[in-house]
This record gives C-alpha cells, structure tokens and sequence, in this order.
C-alpha cells in the first residue's frame, strides 16, 4: 500500500513539471487543423455489405451525428445571445473557450482510438527512417507518421493520457490522475484477495 501512495505521489510531482505537454498540445492542434477526422468519417453509407466495414461505418456515423450535434448547438447559442443573454456567457467565457478548443466530433473521433490523425510533421519534417535490430532492413516512415504514433500514445496509454490528455477534456488533470490510481488500487487488491484465497 505504501508503493502505491509513493506512486501516487510520483504521478502529481511528474505533473508539476510539464514536461512535453506543450508539444503533446501542438500535436492536437495539428490533429484537428488537419480536419482529418472530417475526411475520414465522411463514409457513413451502408452500401457495402462488408462485414469488417460495419463496425468503422458505425463509427464514423456516431462521428457525423457529434458534428451536425455541434453546428445545431451553435446555431442556438447564436439565436439565444442575440436576445440578450450576453451576460452570461462572458462571465464563463474562459470555460467556453477551453472547452470549445476542439469539436465534438474531433473528441469522438480520437475516443474511438483511431490511428489515422493527420499530425503536421514537426517533429520530423522529412520522415523518419528506424534501421531495424539485428538485419540490414530499414523502415521509412512518410513525414507526419511518427506524429501520429506520438499522438496515438499520448491519447490512448494509460500512465501517459494522465499527463498528455486533450485540453477540456471531461475528467481533467486531476480526474485522469485519480482514475489511474484508483485503477491500480483496485487491481492491487483483488490482487492480494485472490492470492489469499490461494
């Protein structure tokens, strides 16, 4: 129990120090310029009878409908500032902006694990070659690609979306923190309750 509250604390002190949050940042801002998840989410038609088609149809629908969810929501709040409820929103200005960072659709897209994000290459302009161990065999990897890598871990790593997780996100710093504590918490003792069963 004591490794877990030194983990704990470990976690909260590598917070403090933000290391690669701001390049994590730019690799969601690139992500979402990049409107890749608009392009690849346009398909949502279930003309092909592919079975391995459905589930990514499915998902992109779900995609779709999150975006026309989110012009259907501007388009309310625009009618409903004109009637004068300006007040309001400027006293939760800053909580609009952080949460309107990235679209719905952008969020779902990334939720969905998807590996395809459409990452400036600003990392590695050219590309990035890996000689692979152990043969005389490289991979190439077109420019962008280590990016997407980059952002796929950042998101989707259960230690690393605790530091590197998207701005405006639901759970926040502290939430993502606290879930990934309480996850091994939870794993540790159903650990030590089966092993006493033994």
């Amino acid at each position: 129990m004591i490794v877990i509250k030194l983990w704990g604390i470990c976690l909260y002190l590598y917070s403090f120090l933000r290391c690669g949050k701001l390049t994590a940042t730019q690799l969601y801002d690139t992500s979402y310029q990049s409107d890749t998840h608009v392009r690849c989410s346009a398909a949502t038609s279930n003309e092909s009878k592919h079975v391995l088609l459905s589930d990514l149809l499915v998902k992109n629908a779900l995609v779709q409908s999150n975006m026309l969810l989110e012009e259907k929501l501007k388009l309310v709040k625009q009618a409903s500032s004109k009637k004068g409820k300006m007040n309001e929103e400027e006293d939760s200005g800053a909580l609009v902006e952080e949460e309107e960072r990235y679209s719905k659709g952008y969020r779902e897209y990334m939720h969905q694990q998807r590996t395809l994000l459409g990452c400036a290459p600003f990392l590695y302009p050219e590309g990035y070659a890996m000689k692979i161990p152990c043969t005389s065999r490289h991979f190439i990897f077109p420019p962008g690609r280590v990016e997407d890598i980059l952002l796929y871990v950042c998101h989707n790593h259960p230690l690393f979306s605790c530091f590197y997780f998207m701005d405006g996100s639901k759970l926040g710093a502290h939430g993502t923190r606290i879930l990934y504590i309480g996850k091994d918490v939870a794993v540790f003792v159903l650990y030590q309750f089966s092993n006493m069963l033994l």
